[in-house]
């Protein structure tokens, strides 16, 4: 009886990351989060490192536009711009350089046009250019949570 016991117990542990695993669970763009409106408070989509362990980009609304923040770890060249790279197609933001509680951003703001929208919900892929160690565009995927945050801001 005691061999029974363990084993349901062992088992109980194991299904919390089984859970975990499975195919229906998981997301095909892991390194997005997205956060639903809430009251007042605006979409929120945020693109992580590569150890999920710090928000790289973080997208949100204000009013109409779309604002890109994206953190950086280092000093970018003076008069970097963020640009958003939809399929073949660049499309540069007003950016501006920041310094908060947590270091210095890369602020960008582009209007939620339906032209945009229109081109993020057709993208096969998109990537945002901004300061990286290798110096190539960030890949974004298909950056489902950013078209979202994009949808939202659009319809106002």
């Amino acid at each position: 009886m005691r061999k029974i016991g363990l084993a349901l117990a062992a088992l109980s542990l194991m299904a919390p990351a089984t859970a975990l695993a499975s195919p229906a669970e998981r997301s095909d763009e892991p390194q997005w989060i997205y956060r639903d409106p809430t009251g007042a408070q605006e979409p929120v989509a945020a693109f992580l490192d590569w150890t999920y362990q710090s928000v790289l980009l973080h997208v949100s609304c204000d009013g109409e536009d779309l604002v890109f923040q994206f953190r950086l770890g280092g000093a970018p060249d003076d008069g970097e711009a963020l640009a958003l790279l939809i399929d073949d197609t660049e499309i540069s933001m007003i950016t501006a350089r920041e310094t908060d509680a947590h270091g210095a951003v890369l602020r960008g703001r582009m209007p939620a046009s339906s032209g945009l929208l229109d081109r993020l919900e057709r993208a096969q892929h998109i990537m945002i250019s901004a300061p990286s160690e290798m110096g190539e565009p960030w890949h974004l995927g298909r950056a489902r949570p950013l078209v979202q945050v994009a949808s939202e801001c659009a319809a106002g």
